[in-house]
């Protein structure tokens, strides 16, 4: 009993911290700051190609990946909801409890792979490029 409402309130803590957290990252994010691209550009004579230019290249790219990563947050968002309403509604089934285990395990485990692979390659791109 005592495990399960301990249980209930770490979920119920973690997506409350997620919702609450996750768009001060949004809104704090600098979609107008140079990717290093254009430097890069530059210091190989390359700067005068159209692709370089403002709102080319790095604008389509960065664009590419705010949408996979935006799509990737709502599955995320989605699997959490669909492994909490399964593991409420299990009613003591322990089978229907541990496919929803491992449903959030599954979606919790994807999402910091996202996240730990996204923050390895900006960490790259902005002190080795």
């Amino acid at each position: 009993m005592f495990l399960k409402a301990k249980l209930r309130l770490m979920c119920f803590s973690t997506l409350t911290g997620i919702l609450l957290v996750m768009p001060l990252f949004a809104q704090s994010f600098d979609f107008t700051k140079d990717s290093g691209i254009k430097s890069t550009a530059k210091s190989t004579g390359h700067e005068e190609m159209e692709i370089f230019s403002p709102g080319k290249l790095p604008g389509a790219i960065g664009s590419i990946i705010g949408a996979i990563l935006s799509f990737i947050g709502v599955i995320f968002l989605l699997l959490t909801i669909y492994g909490g309403f399964l593991w409420m509604t299990a009613a003591g089934n322990q089978e229907k409890i541990g496919k929803a285990k491992e449903i959030l395990t599954g979606a919790i485990v994807g999402l910091v792979i996202v996240v730990a692979a996204y923050a390895i390659t900006a960490f790259i791109g902005k002190n080795f490029i």
